[in-house]
């Protein structure tokens, strides 16, 4: 059941706000966590500190510790997984464990040096690639992908995620799409303390940045991208 805070009315109803620093306008009781395992505690820590105004992050220091979260059956919307683990086995070994339970889960893989294996690697498993050390913006980019994972599961969160990444949307943006699928317009905002004015300009944002006239022509190419996206992983 959606839930929000007087926080989140207040930012909402504040013409000001960047829409970039809204993350969601319509919070959820139960959301998933982004998994973000390295052995290094700074790495765990910086990474931590971009992503968890998108998500809850659940932070290991192993391979043993990261399967120890999924034993505990926490929900998971996104995983970033260091390349090199010093102990046990290697990240996507460790990224092949958690898509046993998460098929479709975004996951990122934190690498000190991009080789043309780690890309492979990385490609056969639908994962995207970071160098240590790059600019938040990436990690935020990825953060997109989690939230959409959160919002719709499989594949169709998966291309929900892709198709936001590919128009830059913010994540409230992408929640407001997830709502549109299911039928919740600007009434139903309403109802969940969303002024009709904001619903109106948030929505004008979206098909500014996708091009799109209305929120069925965004459904269509969500649709149209899943199915795209499930032959390429199942077969015909």
């Amino acid at each position: 059941m959606s839930i929000m805070t007087d926080t989140f009315r207040r930012r909402l109803r504040d013409p000001s706000m960047d829409p970039a620093t809204v993350t969601s306008s319509v919070q959820t009781a139960q959301v998933g966590s982004i998994l973000v395992v390295d052995d290094d505690a700074t790495v765990v820590r910086a990474v931590t500190r971009h992503l968890r105004e998108f998500r809850p992050v659940i932070g290991a220091g192993s391979f043993s510790r990261a399967v120890a979260v999924l034993e505990r059956g926490e929900r998971l919307c996104g995983a970033v997984l260091d390349v090199k683990l010093q102990s046990g086995p290697d990240g996507f070994a460790l990224l092949d464990r958690i898509r046993e339970r998460f098929r479709h889960l975004p996951a990122l893989m934190l690498t000190g040096e991009v080789t043309e294996d780690v890309l492979a690697r990385a490609y056969d498993r639908r994962a995207a690639v970071l160098l240590k050390g790059s600019s938040a913006r990436q990690l935020g980019s990825f953060a997109v992908r989690c939230v959409a994972a959160d919002w719709s599961e499989g594949v169709i969160g998966e291309a929900l995620g892709e198709y936001a990444e590919t128009h830059g949307l913010h994540p409230g943006e992408v929640e407001m799409i997830h709502h549109a699928m299911h039928g919740r317009g600007a009434e139903w905002y309403e109802s969940q303390g969303v002024p009709r004015s904001t619903y109106s300009s948030r929505r004008t944002r979206i098909f500014a940045k996708t091009g799109a006239d209305d929120f069925v022509s965004i459904h269509i190419a969500i649709l149209e991208l899943a199915l795209k996206l499930r032959s390429g992983t199942e077969g015909p």
